[in-house]
């Protein structure tokens, strides 16, 4: 019995000490988590106080220079150049003419723009994607080099960001680089290579785009080329896409698009061929001609009205489509 006491005794000891190193765990987390809160919530508040003194310091440099008085940024401390770097990015996006590149030079002189420059030949694809990003919210001549050598980088993200900067440019140098990297290489999406094409085509012409896109390999750069055509309503784009209407009465997806474009520009010349692509077997032709020809034809309601029994549900839905127009 006595052998037992001291068992159950023993027992007790080690109960209680397990229970207490428990409770003393469960305390130590306690008071971590409130550490964390209780810290996090004081650097936000500093980091707070510090992004409201550099914004407020960004908009006394930017309105001291518009009044011609040379002013110069504040010294930023080394862990908050990041923080620095971002804002005055932010500035430099929401402004124009002489501030925004007397910003874009401070961002030079900073060192910003060789930090990314080491960046983008890192072997990490995100280092280098983060830092094309930035160099394209610069929008500086200086950085145009920078956005051609990465127009051949290896990773899509990269390679498509350059090209949307270089775009912007508007320039004959930006066109020409933008247009040999898509004859070579286009954008997955299509309605990126249309505005790629449609930037372009502000700096040369049309005719440069239409060549461009008669030497790509792949098909989608030519339909994208008849697209960028209507977006910007280019009279001289009609001749080609009438000779297009023609040629490629087969394409059904090139043929859709020439006729969109053509509908977009308006332009009476295409009336004839137009007209012959009411007889292509393609409904969505069909539907397609009937809407430009509603545009810019000189045909009469009646005659497009005869088309309401047709086999295509688009193209009866075109026809009930104008009939309510005409109605209202």
């Amino acid at each position: 019995m006595e052998l037992l006491g001291i068992t159950f005794s023993k027992m007790g000891t080690w109960i209680f000490w397990i229970l207490a190193g428990q409770i003393a765990v469960l305390v130590s987390i306690c008071i971590c988590v409130f550490g964390l809160i209780l810290s996090r919530r004081t650097f936000g508040k500093l980091r707070a106080q510090r992004v409201k003194r550099y914004q407020e310091s960004l908009v006394e440099f930017v309105i001291n220079h518009m009044d011609g008085r040379k002013t110069s940024l504040p010294t930023v401390a080394r862990g908050d150049r990041g923080l620095f770097r971002d804002l005055l990015l932010n500035m430099i996006l929401s402004l124009q003419g002489a501030e925004k590149n007397e910003l874009v030079h401070q961002y030079s002189l900073l060192g910003y723009l060789s930090e990314d420059r080491a960046q983008l030949r890192s072997p990490l694809w995100w280092r280098r994607l983060a830092a094309i990003v930035r160099v394209s919210h610069l929008e500086s001549a200086a950085t145009q080099s920078d956005l051609v050598s990465s127009l051949t980088d290896a990773h899509r993200l990269v390679s498509q960001v350059a090209m949307e900067s270089l775009s912007r440019f508007q320039t004959p140098f930006a066109a020409k680089c933008v247009l040999k990297h898509i004859a070579d290489q286009p954008p997955e999406r299509d309605d990126l290579l249309t505005e790629l094409l449609v930037g372009a085509a502000r700096s040369t012409d049309m005719d440069e785009i239409f060549s461009v896109a008669a030497k790509s390999p792949q098909p989608r750069v030519k339909t994208a080329a008849v697209r960028a055509a209507g977006k910007l309503r280019s009279l001289e784009s009609v001749p080609r896409l009438i000779e297009m209407a023609k040629s490629y009465v087969h394409d059904e997806t090139l043929l859709v698009s020439v006729l969109t474009s053509l509908k977009e520009i308006g332009d009476p010349r295409a009336t004839e061929a137009t007209l012959r692509l009411l007889k292509n077997p393609s409904g969505r032709v069909r539907a397609r001609a009937i809407e430009a020809l509603s545009i810019y034809g000189d045909r009469d309601f009646a005659e497009l009205e005869t088309f309401q029994n047709d086999p295509s549900l688009e193209v009866r839905r075109v026809i009930h489509a104008l009939k309510s127009k005409r109605a209202a």
